[in-house]
């Protein structure tokens, strides 16, 4: 007897064997913060997240940026092998005692643009607001099977770090999106003026209330060379692709990816 396919598992591949799992976290962080220069006090907070992170069993390389429209979106992108290891870092007490608490003193803490209008709290003040539990932080995870279409990779790769990446999150891909329109999308796209790098790759979790998420990243060298190629006839014939083979898209926008790390630390 043939063994039965569960209706929600596609008989098609959806990504390449041995893809590993990226584990994006997402946090409001204000943008006066600066994140880049250690010497601040949050910079080196930011630091310390990045240095939990890159201790973490499992762990292969991560990268962070910022969203372009929304400056105070910070996603810092973890990649491990596989959504076991992933799990095992979110019950660890390295992420629900060390993590947790860094990512509250750097959300939640007055920034640097309010600290100097804002009156000092009194000794005995505990500031409730400023030790929200876990599930109030500004917070979400998502785990998704990213890889590169193109080299460079729009993912943290030296090449592409500062330059603004278009991205969305298709929902409900089908056969079509996998097999046909996004492999011919990323042949298409890779040509055009502007364009730097692609990826992509299957969001694990639901997405606005909708599973078979799919999540891009096109890097171009400016928004302006995006933006200016949808006004184009060659958007206009071919840019039709992408209308197949899913339920629409969310998120879209551009991220700046800011930095990255590779391997243990302390070794070459």
């Amino acid at each position: 007897m043939a063994s039965s396919v569960d209706k929600n598992t596609p008989t098609f591949q959806r990504e390449p064997d041995g893809t590993p799992v990226t584990q994006i976290l997402y946090l409001d962080v204000d943008p006066a913060r600066n994140l880049e220069d250690e010497s601040t006090r949050d910079g080196k907070l930011w630091a310390e997240m990045l240095d939990l992170l890159q201790d973490s069993p499992g762990f292969k390389r991560l990268y962070w940026g910022r969203r372009l429209e929304e400056p105070e979106k910070v996603q810092i992108h973890v990649v491990r092998d596989t959504i076991d290891a992933h799990q095992t870092f979110l019950s660890s007490p390295s992420f629900q005692q060390d993590l947790i608490n860094k990512i509250r003193r750097l959300t939640v803490l007055p920034s640097p643009s309010s600290t100097s209008s804002s009156p000092h709290p009194k000794d005995n003040d505990h500031q409730h607001h400023h030790r929200p539990p876990t599930s109030q932080l500004p917070l979400s995870i998502r785990h998704v099977y990213l890889h590169p279409f193109t080299q460079p990779s729009p993912l943290g790769s030296r090449p592409t770090l500062g330059l603004p990446v278009g991205t969305a999150i298709y929902t409900g891909a089908t056969e079509t999106w996998y097999a046909g329109a996004w492999p011919l999308w990323t042949h298409i796209v890779r040509h055009v003026d502007g364009c730097v790098g692609i990826a992509g790759g299957r969001v694990a979790e639901r997405v606005a209330g909708l599973g078979d998420g799919f999540m891009v990243f096109v890097a171009w060298e400016s928004v302006a060379k995006h933006d200016a190629y949808h006004g184009t006839g060659h958007f206009a014939k071919y840019g039709v692709v992408l209308g197949h083979g899913h339920k629409g898209y969310v998120e879209y926008g551009h991220v700046v990816f800011r930095g990255a790390r590779e391997g243990v630390r302390g070794k070459l």
